[in-house]
């Protein structure tokens, strides 16, 4: 554990690697949920939910305060541009989700860097 406390890079590392694997595992679990009858706004909802509930939790461990000001306008706005994104394929022709997606990375890119 001292490891991790000493060196920022490796938790981050071990951060995006943990990410990939949970994206990577995504389509797994949700064709189990698929195949037991969960439709897809049930298990977007539960997903967020549950992400959300991760992140508050590991904001209260480490004594973090919510977003206030201009940072909680830019998560909102990231939202927004990249929510379309996420929205189920029978709601948006198929390339659009391939043209959102990289553009909240964009705005991530050049916003969250003035901040």
């Amino acid at each position: 554990m001292i490891l991790l406390s000493t060196h920022p890079r490796l938790i981050g590392l071990l951060c995006i690697f943990l990410s990939a694997g949970g994206f990577g595992a995504m389509p797994i679990f949700a064709r189990f949920a698929y195949a037991d009858g969960v439709d897809l706004p049930s298990m977007l909802f539960l997903r967020f939910a549950l992400a959300g509930a991760l992140m508050a939790a590991i904001m209260f461990a480490r004594g973090s305060h919510w977003p206030q000001g201009r940072n909680l306008w830019l998560l909102v706005a990231m939202g927004a541009v990249g929510g379309p994104a996420f929205l189920p394929p029978s709601f948006l022709p198929s390339p659009w989700p391939f043209f959102f997606f990289p553009l909240v990375w964009l705005f991530v890119f050049f916003l969250g860097g003035l901040g």
